[in-house]
């Protein structure tokens, strides 16, 4: 059973004068990996969203684990259990310390203990072991961007979703942040998706999605 599935969806903005998808179907298996790539203003984005439930479809379907979700409470409490996003921007809180960011988005009833060892486990894996109690304003780009791909895999997901996760790094901690999320991928059996322009994040991925003007112009596999 696919993950997550996407059948004939279309997403329109502005009364249907702007089309960011056309007509897209796809489906994404448990422990796959892809990149979508494509120009600016292709859809990237949009399927993004539409496969966590941050936007919903004009038309189509959009299923998760084999069952149609339309309900906004049914996406937010499958987000918070089964999906980690990597935002381009971040959207780390600025009053709390990088630890605090990454354990506010951990689900469920769980001991301040394990929370606290679940955070500083992964700014570990991200190399912040060393700037747990900094906030965000203290930080760098990267550092910042390592936080957010932190907080994304609290949760133990079973979907990753970011875009350009490793857009605001250097060839180093870059590939570090792409290894940590292929090794999740590979030990926990979770599916990620990514956004990116860079040719040799896409070649990492097992499957290539080319998006041009809302339709899948290519869907190959390594």
């Amino acid at each position: 059973m696919a993950l997550v599935e996407l059948n004939h969806v279309r997403r329109e903005f502005d009364g249907g004068r702007i089309v960011a998808l056309a007509g897209v179907s796809l489906a994404i298996e448990p422990g796959e990996t892809m990149a979508i790539v494509g120009p600016s203003g292709s859809g990237k984005s949009t399927l993004l969203n539409l496969l966590c439930g941050l936007d919903h479809p004009t038309s189509g379907e959009v299923k998760f684990e084999g069952r149609p979700v339309n309900d906004r409470t049914d996406w937010r409490r499958i987000r918070a259990r089964h999906v980690g996003i990597v935002f381009q921007s971040f959207c780390l809180l600025p009053e709390l310390t990088a630890r605090e960011n990454i354990e506010v988005a951990i689900a469920g009833n769980i001991r301040d203990s394990e929370r606290r060892e679940r955070s500083l486990e992964l700014l570990n894996a991200v190399g912040l072991s060393g700037r747990a109690d900094q906030r965000p304003p203290q930080m760098s780009g990267g550092e910042r961007q390592r936080v957010a791909i932190a907080r994304a895999l609290i949760n133990r997901p079973r979907l990753v979703l970011a875009d350009e996760p490793t857009g605001n790094l250097d060839q180093a901690n870059g590939r570090h942040v792409l290894e940590l999320l292929m090794n999740v991928v590979s030990s926990k059996g979770a599916a990620l998706v990514m956004i990116t322009h860079e040719a040799a994040i896409a070649a990492f991925c097992g499957r290539r999605l080319v998006l041009v003007d809302g339709q899948v112009a290519s869907d190959s596999h390594a």
